[in-house]
This record gives C-alpha cells, structure tokens and sequence, in this order.
C-alpha cells in the first residue's frame, strides 16, 4: 500500500506539471491574439485555433493515458491464435507508414487465453514507438516462438539504441523521449503484459536498434484482472 500511495503521489504531481505546461501555453495564445486581433486574418485566426487545439490534444492524451493507467481492468479472457493478433494490431499500424515489416512467426505456437483488447493496445504502442523512432523507413522484425512452456515475442525495430538512462527508466511513469510523448504508454505497455503474469524487457541491438521481449505464459491467467 505504501508503494502504491508513493506511486500515485509521483504521479498527481508530475500530471499537474504535465497539464500545466500546455495550460500555459494556451494563456498565452490567447494573451498574443487579443493583443493583435485587431489586424488578424481569417487564415492568422485560423492558425491561432490549431495552435490551441493541438495544446488541447495534448492534455486530452494525457487524461485518457492517466485513465488507462489507473484503471482495473477486468480480463475478458478470450482464446486466440497470438500470431494473428500480432499481425492484425501491427499492420493497421503500418497501413499509412513507409516501414518494412517483416513476420518470422512460430505457427505451432498454442493458442492461449488473452485480454484481446489489452494485448493488441500494447503490441500498437510498441510499433508506434518503433516508427517514431526510426523516422522515415526502417525495419521492424516480429518474431515468436515457444521458449521454456512461455510464448516470447519480440520486436525489432532499426532505430537509434536506447542510451543507459533510457534504458532504466524506459517503463517509468512520464520517463520519455518523445516531445509530444506523455510518458505512460511503455507504462501501460508493462502494466497490460504483467497482468497476463509476463514478462516485458528492451535491449539494445548490438547492429543498431531496439529490441522488445515479451514472455506470455501459455497457462489461462486468473479471471478478472490484477
């Protein structure tokens, strides 16, 4: 219960810093376009409401992540081939994107009991911080196979390796890289694997890059959530 309360003060006061930047920033939009209204184009107008809107969104993806983190979740526990999930949730990812992916999948992999939703959220988050990072182009690897009675996944991404402080802080609640980050998805990411009693983990590629293993038991975890 300690750890808990210390987590939840973390991160009360790191939102309040998080909301209150954009907050800031809209002060201050609208503090420059009264002061210039006067002379302001329908098209200066214009640009002046995406501005805000894009602070908005800002806020609004870190009240839903917020949401998501703190949220029990209740598994809906549904048996499903785990190659096709991979498959499905990765490549609606990259219907829109110029990134190679390649599948190397273990066919005979059993079929286990998954929180579908949770898991396709998580394998998404993953890819999309793949393409971020890798920019334009690159490669992304989507291996599985059975390792020791647990099903092992891994994703392997062309990128830049993750620097040592990256890399400890990496699952951390609001640790990020990515400006436009919110620091809770890699959270969330961990969260969702651990309540099918897995493992998840990074590590660099020793050739340049990323990789994400993931160890999902194949036995049915407990009805109901964590």
């Amino acid at each position: 219960q300690a750890d808990l309360d210390t987590t939840w003060k973390f991160i009360s006061a790191r939102t309040a810093h998080k909301i209150g930047n954009p907050i800031f920033a809209i002060r201050g939009i609208i503090k420059n376009y009264e002061e210039k209204k006067e002379n302001l184009t329908d098209k200066d107008i214009l640009s002046y409401m995406e501005r805000i809107k894009e602070q908005t969104d800002r806020i609004n993806a870190l009240v839903n992540d917020i949401k998501e983190f703190g949220r029990k979740k209740s598994l809906f526990l549904k048996e499903v081939d785990i190659n096709l999930l991979l498959e499905k949730a990765i490549g609606e990812m990259l219907v829109s994107v110029d990134t190679q992916v390649i599948f190397n999948l273990d066919i005979s992999l059993p079929q286990i009991f998954v929180y579908a939703d949770g898991l396709t959220d998580a394998f998404q988050e993953l890819a999309k911080n793949a393409i971020y990072f890798m920019q334009q182009g690159g490669r992304l690897t989507v291996e599985s196979s059975l390792v020791d009675g647990y099903i092992t996944i891994k994703l392997s991404n062309t990128g830049p390796c993750l620097s040592e402080d990256t890399e400890e802080h990496l699952f951390e609640p609001f640790f990020t890289t990515n400006p436009q980050g919110t620091g809770l998805g890699l959270t969330i990411v961990k969260k969702t694997i651990e309540e099918h009693n897995g493992t998840i983990k990074a590590e660099n590629i020793e050739e340049g890059g990323v990789r994400f293993i993931i160890s999902l038991p194949t036995i049915k975890p407990k009805e109901g959530g964590v």
